[in-house]
């Protein structure tokens, strides 16, 4: 799809959600489990994680992936941090970019390759490189046109789901159709626009997803609280302010989330509770966690009557430094 072929559709969010499971099937049908064991397998020592944006939100669950999968020492990086990463412990990098443009990420791949790193690329782009080694989900479904990313988020997470759990086929299909069923998010009542979101490790990809959606849509202003680090002053905020809570809670409430949620009552507008446990396995509840605040984000920007794919961006900020191609450092 195009600029001008999506100017004719009502509502494209709506539109690009609905065209969702079309999109990641199709993006990870183009790579078998087995092609996939052979690209990742390969990651066998510590290993960095870049991402930006929608990828940053895959990195992050890239990273759970691998640190599980691969037994290995993994971290997720920021692009600007890598220059003041101690390079010498890692001795794999490796970048998610959608279109494979970024500049920042591209710069960041040539300080790893400075520094003797194996460089990997995980993008829908099938360009090739001699410089990296290139992991392609590229398809023959149309793309996708959104400022938010939404399938260019889900389809890579997809790919990383598809090799953790190593199913191909009837059963993969049935499993992402069953996530992607399953709809049932908090009604959102508007209010005021703040927004603390409270999370763990177990849900850093949603919390990340929420953080980024909010900022670049504008449709919240979101502070992410980790859930022990509230028990020492954080509450604060909500005591002096006026604000809404958002609780993640991937798999059985722990102890602590019964006495956050229970504590937390008065002090908040409304909380809603994203909460996933249909699945054993926690990188699976993660997953559709994810996608739940996804559809969070698209009723919370809907009762603002405004869209995540067609978003009133800063044009001037974005023009200049969105293209950025300098020094970084």
């Amino acid at each position: 799809m195009n600029k001008n072929e999506s100017r004719k559709i009502k509502n494209l969010t709506k539109y690009n959600i609905n065209q969702l499971e079309t999109r990641i099937l199709g993006a990870c049908n183009s790579l078998t489990s087995q092609e996939l064991n052979s690209y990742f397998r390969k990651l066998n020592s510590n290993t960095l994680i870049l991402g930006v944006g929608g990828s940053g939100v895959v990195s992050h669950f890239a990273k759970r992936i691998l640190t599980n999968k691969n037994d290995i020492v993994v971290k997720s990086l920021n692009v600007l941090d890598i220059y003041e990463e101690p390079l010498v412990l890692y001795q794999n990098v490796v970048a998610f970019t959608y279109g494979n443009k970024n500049h920042g990420i591209t710069k960041a791949l040539k300080e790893g390759k400075k520094n003797n790193l194996n460089t990997y690329i995980v993008t829908h782009s099938d360009k090739t490189s001699k410089q990296h080694n290139i992991i392609s989900y590229n398809s023959d479904v149309d793309s996708e046109y959104s400022f938010i990313s939404i399938a260019s988020t889900l389809a890579p997470m997809t790919l990383m789901l598809k090799y953790y759990l190593s199913i191909d086929g009837r059963e993969f299909e049935q499993l992402i159709q069953t996530i992607l069923k399953d709809k049932s998010i908090p009604e959102i009542k508007l209010n005021n626009q703040n927004f603390e979101i409270m999370s763990c490790a177990k849900t850093k990809s949603a919390e990340v997803l929420l953080e980024t959606t909010m900022t670049e849509a504008g449709i919240g202003i979101p502070i992410i609280h980790n859930k022990y680090e509230y028990c020492h002053g954080r509450s604060t905020l909500s005591h002096h302010y006026s604000t809404n809570l958002i609780y993640l809670i991937n798999g059985e409430p722990s102890e602590l989330d019964k006495l956050l949620l229970e504590l937390l009552k008065p002090y908040y507008e409304h909380i809603y509770i994203i909460h996933v446990n249909n699945y054993q396995d926690k990188i699976i509840n993660e997953f559709a966690l994810t996608y739940k605040c996804l559809l969070f984000c698209h009723q919370l920007a809907a009762k603002k009557d405004m869209e995540l794919s067609r978003v009133n961006y800063c044009r001037p900020i974005v023009k200049t430094a969105y293209y950025y191609n300098g020094e970084f450092v």
